[in-house]
């Protein structure tokens, strides 16, 4: 896997100064707001996941789908979700790591849907 923190928030390693570091230079100046930003982020525990398996969906079976959408295409599909199963939607969002923490993991945990 490409992405350095993605391999930290999917579990695939454990968390190291080289992540704080990382928060550093691209966040924050402040060593305790690096910190707290890797802290809140939604992860998976280290091994708790074997890998991520990417491909059509008429081939197997999906435990997640990802969506990349606008806020256009977006709107139809959460009241799309509202309809289909009377509930409304909050949705959970930080610093970076939109796609790989706060879209696959929070989505995979609470099995809703997230922005």
């Amino acid at each position: 896997m490409g992405c350095f923190t993605a391999q930290l928030i999917f579990g695939f390693r454990p968390q190291g100064e080289k992540d704080v570091e990382h928060h550093m230079k691209q966040f924050t100046d402040n060593r305790e707001i690096a910190e707290n930003v890797i802290a809140v982020k939604p992860k998976f525990k280290l091994g708790e996941i074997e890998g991520i398996l990417v491909g059509p969906l008429e081939n197997f079976e999906p435990d997640l789908v990802i969506l990349i959408v606008d806020s256009g295409q977006s709107l139809p599909l959460i009241e799309a979700y509202g309809i289909a199963t009377g509930k409304d939607l909050s949705f959970r969002n930080g610093v970076s790591s939109a796609l790989c923490s706060y879209g696959a993991v929070v989505s995979y945990q609470t099995k809703k849907p997230n922005l």
